[in-house]
């Protein structure tokens, strides 16, 4: 907090392009800065992070606790693994379990609205990955609402292909961190 009798200057927030952010709010002249007199009541750190900074939980060890806290603090989850066969929406095994831990998470928290976004690397053409992205998303919502008794108001199924890769699509390991299907939390 702002220490007493001392009006508050400047904002100082590092390069965002460093993959991580401070950002602290200082007190005081900015001469004290030049001159290092200030003391550590002379500032306060706001908010720190990795830029972009989303939960990430691999198909097979996500937990229904973890992935609901996950929503709670970050508005959204991404999963990552071995969720469907090559360029389709059909379910692999390990997506059915996830399905199932998404069900259960949504189960013990009956006021969350969530959707489910599918991702894409860029490999293929634009339309048919986010066709693509659609049709899994899909998948998903079909899968908790037929499987899990999951009511679809709760969920919405959307697709955005290769448009927010979160790695490079230069690389197999980045075009990998792409595919992915991410739950977002619906605030109302």
């Amino acid at each position: 907090s702002k220490p007493d009798g001392v009006s508050e200057k400047n904002w100082v927030k590092t390069d965002p392009k460093k993959d991580f952010f401070v950002v602290f709010r200082f007190y005081g002249p900015l001469e004290g800065v030049i001159d290092k007199t200030w003391v550590l009541n002379d500032f306060e750190l706001i908010s720190s992070g990795k830029v972009a900074e989303i939960s990430t939980y691999d198909v097979e060890v996500a937990d229904p606790k973890t992935i609901a806290a996950a929503l709670a603090k970050d508005g959204r989850v991404a999963v990552r693994g071995a969720l469907f066969e090559t360029d389709q929406a059909n379910l692999t095994a390990g997506t059915t379990k996830l399905v199932a831990r998404m069900a259960t998470a949504l189960k013990a928290n009956p006021s969350i609205r969530l959707a489910v976004v599918g991702h894409t690397d860029d490999t293929g053409t634009f339309g048919h990955n986010v066709e693509l992205s659609k049709g899994r998303a899909k998948a998903i919502v079909e899968a908790l609402t037929r499987d899990h008794a999951i009511d679809a108001t709760r969920l919405v199924a959307t697709g955005v292909g290769p448009l927010s890769p979160i790695a490079s699509n230069d690389t197999e390991e980045g075009r990998a961190q792409n595919r992915r299907v991410e739950f977002v939390l619906i605030k109302e």
